[in-house]
């Protein structure tokens, strides 16, 4: 009798950026420049499609490094939500 362990796939986790009309488009580039390491070009473009869409996904990975960069988000003041996918 073979005694398999069943490998769980981990479920990949993304952090959506929503669109609030409180913050700077310039507060929200340097955000997104240093927290999830975006360069300027990825950054203004994430900031214009979640300008424009209301939302636009920014960021995906696994636990627990995505509810830290989520929370340091959250404390720079943007509005975010996470979607996890299998």
């Amino acid at each position: 009798m073979s005694t398999k362990k069943k490998r769980t796939r981990r479920k990949r986790i993304f952090i959506v950026l929503i669109d609030d009309n409180v913050n700077s488009f310039d507060h929200v580039v340097k955000v997104l420049i240093n927290v999830c390491s975006h360069n300027y070009y990825q950054a203004q473009q994430c900031a214009l499609l979640t300008h424009n869409n209301g939302q636009c996904e920014i960021y995906s990975g696994f636990d627990p490094e995505v509810y830290f960069t989520s929370k340091a988000l959250i404390n720079f003041g943007l509005s975010i939500k996470l979607l996890i996918k299998k």
